[in-house]
């Protein structure tokens, strides 16, 4: 094992030849003793000491109290002190700067060995604290997850910066100094603070708590919350504490999938019900064909026949393009791109939405279809459409405007029913039951005769600016 090697500042050449004398014969390897505190702090910088024994009264500018100041601002060295006098004014100024002991002289051999092994020792506790303080710090600030401390009354006691920037806030600190109320500041509900509270009064402990909370920009972020209840040593209540984690992006997903599994059983009923009615009405029609035997008078029979067979064929067709509806999770999508894809050479699309990504089914991709083969159908002369974004306090909408013919007024909502229009009166129909899968709705707002106008409310938490990710 290496020996301590200790540090001599003393004024007195006697005294610092005694002290290395002593130092040397209990086994420490000592440095030249220097007699000014510039000295030492140079000498601190090229030698770098285990221990400094430092007398309070020095030549010089710098006393010893003010040399270990220095000393303590560019390294962490124990330091001992030495002094001739005992008085309480000496005492308290040189605790200041956290000494780790304190000798009267004479110093006798025993109290100086047992003074500098102490100080040696306790530096070396301090040393290992701080290193795992550090290290739990560093686990603190940089964990993925929210970690927090919430008081009785509802305030953070501490919190990491994960936790405040789920909420919003740029840093701990903000957070900390920002909320004083949880239950009314943080939850969306303040009814679900109180029942958070009762489950930790009678569990101890909070597992996987989905809790609705308020971004500090306004909007709402889905947290799950696992907490502990600390209590004193007599069984009384200290804080909470737990960690934190953003699952928004899960519940969009959880939520739309639902959504997209009602319809689905919604369309798929509708389905068979058309089409076992048209079945029957086949078998109607053949009754009646089997009855008659002019075969002129079989023809509308087989008319009728034929049509109810293209009704189910156009079904058939319609359930190719819901079938895929929530069979992979919503996702955030690049707006123009999905324009793009959906360009069609008869019509010149003018996009302005920028960078906008929105939350919806992949299916969306069909919506910006639709919507362009329902202005090629029915537009009669639009040549052009206009694709923008208005933002509003709750929402945003999508403005898709071409300069057709419009939609008369008394169809604006029957147009988005299954089986109206020209054709197979399922495109619109569509668009509608894919948007409603993330919380979307389309509605038609132009002016009849002068182009038909598509507004799509996209609510707030669906969307987004940026690059696609």
């Amino acid at each position: 094992m290496n020996k301590p090697q200790i540090l001599v500042v003393e004024d007195e050449a006697f005294i610092a030849a005694n002290l290395t004398q002593i130092l040397t014969s209990l086994g420490y390897s000592v440095h030249k003793a220097v007699a000014r505190g510039e000295d030492a702090i140079n000498s601190v910088k090229i030698q770098k000491p285990d221990l400094i024994l430092m007398d309070i009264e020095l030549i010089g500018a710098l006393t010893g109290i003010e040399t270990a100041e220095r000393i303590r601002a560019i390294s962490d060295i124990p330091i001992v002190y030495l002094t001739a006098y005992s008085d309480d004014v000496r005492l308290k100024q040189a605790q200041l700067t956290e000494p780790y002991g304190y000798l009267v002289k004479p110093v006798h051999n025993r109290e100086l060995q047992a003074t500098i092994e102490m100080a040696l020792y306790k530096h070396e506790i301090d040393k290992n604290l701080r290193q795992s303080e550090e290290k739990y710090r560093s686990i603190f600030d940089n964990a993925v997850m929210g970690i927090y401390q919430v008081s009785k009354e509802g305030r953070f006691l501490s919190a990491n910066n994960h936790a405040a920037k789920i909420l919003g806030y740029e840093s701990a600190e903000e957070l900390i100094q920002s909320i004083t109320d949880i239950g009314t500041q943080i939850y969306k509900d303040p009814e679900t603070r109180e029942i958070e509270k009762r489950i930790l009064l009678e569990k101890g402990v909070l597992e996987n708590f989905e809790v609705l909370c308020l971004h500090k920009d306004g909007h709402t972020v889905w947290i799950s919350l696992n907490e502990r209840l600390v209590r004193d040593a007599e069984g009384n209540i200290l804080y909470h504490e737990g960690t934190s984690e953003n699952i928004s992006g899960r519940r969009l997903v959880e939520e739309a999938l639902q959504e997209a599994n009602k319809k689905i059983n919604l369309l798929a009923s509708i389905s068979r019900h058309d089409i076992k009615n048209k079945v029957v009405t086949i078998h109607g029609f053949l009754r009646f064909a089997r009855k008659t035997k002019d075969i002129d008078a079989i023809q509308p029979f087989l008319d009728k026949i034929q049509d109810s067979a293209k009704a189910i064929e156009h079904q058939i067709d319609f359930t190719k393009d819901y079938q895929d509806l929530g069979m992979k999770s919503p996702r955030w999508l690049n707006l123009s791109n999905m324009i793009i894809l959906a360009s069609n050479p008869s019509i010149h699309i003018t996009d302005e939405t920028g960078s906008l990504q929105i939350f919806a089914d992949p299916l969306f991709e069909k919506v910006m279809n639709n919507l362009v083969d329902n202005t090629i159908r029915h537009g009669e002369t639009a040549t052009e459409v206009h694709v923008s974004v208005t933002t509003g306090k709750d929402d945003i909408r999508i403005i898709w405007t071409d300069n057709g013919v419009g939609v008369p007024a008394e169809e604006k909502e029957m147009i988005f029913n299954r089986g109206f229009g020209k054709n197979t009166g399922l495109g619109l129909f569509l668009i509608r039951e894919i948007l409603a899968i993330t919380g979307m709705t389309i509605q038609e707002t132009g002016e009849p005769g002068k182009g038909a106008r598509f507004e799509i409310k996209v609510p707030n938490g669906k969307w987004r600016k940026g690059d696609v990710t």
